[in-house]
């Protein structure tokens, strides 16, 4: 699903940031940079006649002359079907981490192709810069390639967030249309976000940021921000824009629409389950959980069993007016 193949586009539903504008062309340069919530990755490749490619989603989060948070060179080398380091996390698919003397190593297999990995990712300690490796036997060098392929590009934005003090979470994130707050609602495969996402496309002047993820920021002045990502769900809704948080509701399936309130303790533990915790990680997980913790204590978090129709979107609107 994820493999080497030039251009891939995984089949919806799998948060590709390169499916958003399917059949848009593709721009071939030397370099490029992704900017999601404020963080910026740049790539580049020095090989000459070499070429990296965005296309899709992406398109929409390249930035231009601003600083990068994470630096990385591409270059192409054949690689060992050998892991080195200790094991650190295996995802059970496509990717799986490695933790090397000076850094951390994200590698990539598609069995299609064999036991070595098509990419590998090396970053330094200090995160800040690093190299992409694609193996020419599955990248050839001569046909352009998206480095960052979903879901390397998440996966490194992950790193950053939980670096710079952000939460991602698997929900949608609107925007509404009357007093531009952002609203998150929250939800497991299931739940109803690509339900949620299209009833709010009726809503003149609503915006999605996300119909499948969205990463939360504490601005300057002390209050939460909702921003969009490039990795859409089944509806294929993205902006690289952001929005007040203003409320939370954690989705679920009802007979009828109603707002139940939600202790801190529950909304972090409902939020916990739809976010992106590295278990393997002890101490990163328990900064996370602080996070929750300060934004269940800020931010009013409620239940939302919804019937999945028009009045759900009325419901809500009468409630934040």
């Amino acid at each position: 699903m994820f493999g080497p193949r030039v251009l891939s586009t995984p089949a919806a539903g799998g948060s590709s940031s390169t499916s958003a504008e399917a059949g848009a062309p593709s721009s071939r340069v030397a370099g490029y940079a992704l900017g999601v919530s404020g963080l910026v990755i740049a790539v580049q490749t020095r090989r000459p006649g070499a070429r990296l490619e965005y296309v899709g989603g992406s398109r929409a989060f390249l930035v231009e002359g601003v600083p990068a948070d994470l630096q990385l060179e591409v270059d192409w080398r054949e690689l060992d079907a050998r892991p080195e380091g200790r094991a650190l996390f295996d995802s059970g698919g496509v990717w799986r981490s490695f933790e090397v003397e000076g850094g951390v190593v994200l590698r990539f297999h598609d069995a299609s192709v064999g036991a070595f990995p098509y990419k590998e990712a090396r970053l330094d300690a200090s995160g800040r810069c690093g190299v992409v490796l694609l193996d020419p036997r599955a990248c050839p060098p001569e046909r352009p390639v998206d480095p960052l392929e979903f879901p390397l590009d998440e996966l490194l934005f992950q790193r950053l967030l939980a670096a710079r003090g952000g939460i991602e979470l698997h929900a949608v994130g609107i925007v509404e249309p009357a007093s531009g707050r952002g609203y998150l609602f929250a939800g497991q495969s299931g739940d109803g976000k690509t339900t949620t996402a299209r009833l709010w496309q009726e809503t003149v002047g609503a915006a999605i940021l996300s119909d499948d993820r969205i990463v939360l920021r504490r601005e300057d002045g002390g209050g939460w921000r909702m921003h969009g990502t490039p990795w859409h769900g089944e509806a294929e809704l993205a902006l690289p824009t952001s929005a007040p948080l203003a409320g939370i509701f954690v989705l679920a399936r009802g007979e009828r629409n109603a707002l139940v309130p939600m202790s801190p303790a529950r909304a972090v533990a409902a939020l916990l389950a739809r976010g992106f915790p590295a278990f393997h990680d002890a101490p990163a997980t328990a900064r996370l959980v602080r996070r929750l913790q300060a934004l269940a204590g800020e931010v009013p978090c409620r239940r939302f069993p919804f019937v999945p129709d028009g009045e759900a979107v009325r419901f809500i609107l009468r409630a934040v007016a």
